[in-house]
């Protein structure tokens, strides 16, 4: 068919896909993954942006597919598409790596090269450009590898800028970003308390959103070793106590709450 038919049948695909589990399988079963994975690459910018998002409905809370879309060469694709794309596309790009992620694809699609073009668009002017960004690597740090090549490429600071965000959806995901690349990691640790992400992380424990709250709580927990001065350790206590909350020092647990509400 012409690509706007091809556009046309990947925006129904994506649309059935989302009615229920059968029909996710059922269309995976058909055949469908293949043709949408080669739409990614069309000229059109409409098709690619409707084949990424059929192919993250296809992929939400499935195993079997997001292994059928990564061995039909979806991530390369999806990862050309954060580098040169509009930013609509590159949206809709973010969130189906995010997706496909979840279920330990996370070293790959790394490996892939997806964590440059991520923290790109970490300052990208959209809202959704930048909240997909941090979600994604909100996954991709759930590996001990990629907590370290994330931060070394200076996600960190960014991911620091964004818990002052106009936004709360972006507060909210950056500040799981950092309580995963914190979680059990030394180096990442002592690099997000130089970069700042004390201050604004306790002001966020009196963020309207509840979700906001939730994640700079955790955020702070994975910190909490590195919390030296009573000066420091009190204006947290206080912080928190303000809040109704309470800080406790824990090993450094990682997490994809922040990520639950995209699926």
């Amino acid at each position: 068919g012409t690509s706007d038919q091809k556009t046309d049948a990947a925006l129904v695909l994506g649309i059935l896909a989302t009615a229920s589990p059968d029909n996710q399988a059922a269309i995976v079963r058909a055949g469908a993954v293949a043709p949408l994975v080669s739409l990614l690459k069309c000229d059109k910018p409409e098709a690619r942006g409707q084949a990424a998002v059929a192919l993250r409905t296809l992929a939400s809370n499935n195993t079997y597919n997001k292994v059928a879309i990564v061995r039909a060469g979806a991530i390369p694709a999806l990862i050309r598409l954060l580098q040169q794309d509009s930013a609509e596309v590159q949206e809709v790009a973010e969130g189906a790596l995010q997706t496909l992620a979840e279920t330990n694809n996370q070293v790959e699609i790394a490996q892939a090269g997806a964590v440059v073009p991520l923290v790109a668009l970490l300052k990208d002017v959209r809202p959704g450009v930048r909240e997909e960004a941090a979600g994604a690597l909100v996954i991709l740090a759930l590996n001990a590898d990629n907590q370290a090549a994330i931060a070394q490429v200076g996600a960190i600071p960014v991911l620091v800028e964004l818990l002052q965000d106009d936004v709360a959806a972006v507060r909210e995901q950056a500040a799981a970003a950092l309580r995963n690349l914190a979680a059990e990691n030394a180096d990442n640790q002592a690099a997000i308390a130089r970069a700042g992400a004390f201050a604004p992380l306790l002001e966020l424990l009196k963020d309207e959103m509840p979700g906001v709250r939730e994640e700079a709580l955790a955020a702070l927990r994975n910190l909490a070793g590195t919390i030296h001065s009573e000066k420091d350790e009190l204006a947290v206590a206080n912080a928190a106590a303000a809040a109704g909350l309470a800080i406790r020092a824990s090993a450094g647990v990682a997490s994809t709450a922040a990520t639950s509400r995209t699926e």
